[in-house]
């Protein structure tokens, strides 16, 4: 049995956190900002409750200038716990219009986007994930899409145009969460 990805609102002390990145979880209705926290088991999305945008210095804030931390959720602590054995695949994905940002499929079908702020940050937290846990993890769409043989499935009628039409925006990095990148 799959276990259910849990929101948390007391600390778990049996945790020892081995890192940590600055990240933003995305959604339809929501932007938190927080930390994408590590262990030897798991990781997890914390949001950052007492972060202050005013005390960055000045070239710090410009990073961040799209971003609004003053949203009504961020005062409500959250925290979203990621088991290995629950992710179907994590993939690269643009924010933006920069290759700044993941998404994150769990098996449940359900799904989460967050924004790592520089592609840096965004290659650690791969390196993260490649050292800890077995996930798949896409990070070259063209060739990864290529190596599936959609179009070649496609032309065989094996799947069905809407099929296909989903696996090329899938993998044109367009996701249902991220406005600027919704699938056509």
């Amino acid at each position: 049995p799959v276990k259910k990805i849990k929101l948390f609102k007391k600390p778990l002390p049996q945790m020892k956190i081995i890192s940590h990145l600055d990240c933003e979880l995305l959604g339809s209705d929501i932007s938190l900002f927080g930390h994408m926290n590590f262990t030897k088991f798991l990781f997890f999305f914390e949001n950052a409750t007492q972060y202050s945008f005013v005390e960055l210095p000045y070239k710090e804030k410009m990073k961040y200038i799209l971003h609004d931390f003053s949203m009504e959720n961020s005062h409500k602590e959250k925290r979203i716990l990621f088991y290995p054995n629950e992710i179907k695949e994590i993939i690269i994905r643009r924010y933006l219009l920069l290759w700044q940002g993941v998404e994150i499929l769990m098996n449940n079908g359900k799904s989460y986007f967050f924004n790592f702020f520089h592609s840096n940050h965004l290659q650690t937290f791969f390196s993260k994930i490649e050292k800890y846990f077995k996930i798949t993890v896409i990070t070259n769409l063209r060739e990864n899409f290529a190596e599936q043989g959609f179009q070649k499935k496609w032309n065989n009628n094996t799947i069905s145009s809407y099929e296909f039409l989903l696996a090329i925006n899938k993998f044109a990095s367009r996701s249902f969460i991220e406005p600027t990148q919704y699938p056509v």
